[in-house]
């Protein structure tokens, strides 16, 4: 009804006819809110009798008579629109709705969970509703038995067939299934894809070159790292876009500098609270290190890829993003319309594929499990299908190193010894042998940085057993290990004349200790 009468508008408007046209306008407003109000009873009777005169003559005598009428007016539409050229058709089909009564509804779902690729439906349907907007929906696995098993078999078909998960539509009309459509879904996990790979070859419905080839390496990434249940963030506001620095997804309360973010996990510690943090600053030096370690992620806006933030962060596994457009001033950063203050909740989302996103609140993230994800399933079948299969690792510490083992590395690829010494008993010393003014002095702090290496060294071998591990001697950013505020500066200063301690050094000012690192100066654009 309210689309033939936007038919009827539209021929009004093109007669020229201004007061018809209006008169027509008004209905359908008035129809429009009769209809969207689910509150009010609608009577097909009484809509007849109400609309009787606005219609063409005998409209409501059959639905023959209406197809009919509809075919005249809109080829009557079409002509005064200039459209009744021999390419212009009408399309005369039945339809269902899912609205027709108690055992009908209509609804969609994925084939399977996009976000761990279980195998089970996911997606909703609305009883006696076709337009899904302002209905309220039902988990998909709870509609009649009857209907589901139809359901789960169209979409292990549409699996088999197309190799990948689809979004698929439907309608039940007077307990009639019917498929409206069915397309390809982009918002997937890498996990979901490798599962559904992974129960296609276990049928034999793909080979095992099948697998490896759809599974990108790089998506690889993605399985190591939580990943953001995009179904938690409807309701939070939100900002896309950013330089992805290490992959993954982390919530916390954000902090724009290492003291306070230390201060904050200290605190949460004593008093058991959350101490997911999450560490926002333009860019990251060595004394930010340990802030980094502590904290869930890191959000700055110099740099890129290959900034010091997102390199630390991908050496201690954390999410990492740069913004940019980020401005920070004070205690508040902003990004667009969002505005983040100290201590409030984000959520930052890092995809290996698509864009990065930052939502302000706490979203609901999904842990990385190697097993579940079936990361460790594909593993096992490349190496079935590789005569020469080795993986050496990048890997500086042993936490790194014995975890590399339980993937089944062969080795360790590239040790990285300067990251050795971002420990903060560590970097004072890696900044005296840096800032030494002659030999001797640097000497003397080579020979403590000796010792804390040859205890790395031993440590890693010792996980390795016997396994090739290549180290890279020192090839340390010299400028990234230095101070670069006053807390940094006095602290080193502190260290330097033995107050933290019973280290000596002879005597150097604040201003000489300035002037050395201006020299060490470097910039990464």
């Amino acid at each position: 009804l309210r689309g033939f009468l936007k038919i009827e508008e539209k021929i009004a408007e093109f007669e020229g006819n201004a007061k018809e046209q209006q008169k027509i306008k008004t209905v359908i407003h008035e129809l429009s809110e009769m209809l969207d109000n689910e509150t009010i009873e609608i009577k097909p009777k009484a809509l007849m009798d109400k609309y009787a005169g606005v219609l063409p003559k005998n409209f409501f005598a059959d639905a023959w008579k209406q197809i009919e009428i509809a075919l005249k007016r809109i080829s009557y539409l079409l002509h005064l629109d200039e459209q009744d050229d021999p390419e212009t058709a009408l399309l005369v089909q039945p339809m269902v709705y899912g609205n027709y009564d108690k055992k009908s509804c209509s609804g969609y779902f994925y084939t399977r969970n996009i976000v761990t690729g279980e195998k089970q439906l996911q997606g909703e349907f609305f009883v006696e509703h076709f337009d899904e907007v302002g209905a309220e929906g039902n988990d998909i696995n709870k509609i009649n038995p009857q209907h589901l098993k139809q359901l789960q078999r169209l979409a292990q078909t549409l699996e088999d067939h197309q190799k990948e998960i689809r979004l698929i539509r439907f309608t039940i009309e007077k307990d009639k299934l019917w498929l409206l459509e069915q397309r390809q879904v982009m918002a997937k996990s890498v996990q979901a894809d490798l599962q559904l790979l992974l129960d296609l070859n276990k049928r034999k419905v793909v080979d095992d070159g099948f697998v490896i080839r759809s599974i990108q390496p790089g998506q690889l990434n993605e399985i190591l790292h939580p990943i953001v249940n995009l179904a938690s963030v409807k309701k939070l506001k939100g900002v896309s876009g950013g330089i992805a620095g290490a992959p993954g997804a982390a919530i916390g309360r954000v902090f724009f500098s290492t003291e306070a973010l230390i201060d904050a996990y200290r605190t949460a510690q004593q008093k058991n609270e959350d101490k997911r943090l999450i560490l926002c600053m333009p860019a990251t030096y060595a004394e930010d290190v340990k802030a980094i370690e502590l904290a869930t992620g890191v959000l700055s806006c110099e740099g890129g890829y290959s900034a010091h933030a997102s390199v630390v962060a991908r050496q201690y596994g954390k999410v990492s993003l740069v913004k940019p457009d980020m401005k920070i001033r004070g205690k508040k950063a902003t990004i667009g319309s969002l505005v983040i203050n100290e201590g409030d909740y984000i959520t930052i989302n890092v995809p290996y594929y698509g864009d990065c996103q930052i939502w302000l609140g706490k979203a609901e993230l999904i842990e990385p499990d190697p097993a579940e994800s079936g990361l460790l399933e594909l593993i096992a079948l490349v190496k079935k299908n590789m005569k020469s299969f080795h993986v050496r690792v990048n890997a500086d510490t042993p936490r790194d190193a014995a975890l590399a083992l339980q993937f089944g590395a062969d080795g360790i690829g590239l040790c990285r010894t300067e990251h050795m010494f971002f420990n903060e008993k560590r970097i004072n010393v890696f900044r005296e042998m840096i800032l030494a003014d002659d030999l001797a002095s640097r000497q003397k702090a080579l020979e403590k940085l000796e010792v804390m290496q040859k205890e790395d060294f031993y440590s890693l071998f010792k996980i390795m057993a016997g396994k090739e591990v290549t180290i890279r001697l020192l090839d340390a950013p010299l400028h990234e290990f230095l101070p670069h505020n006053d807390a940094e500066l006095t602290s080193f200063l502190n260290y330097l004349t033995g107050g933290s301690g019973k280290k000596s050094s002879k005597a150097i000012s604040k201003a000489e200790l300035v002037a050395r690192i201006n020299t060490l100066a470097e910039i990464n654009p």
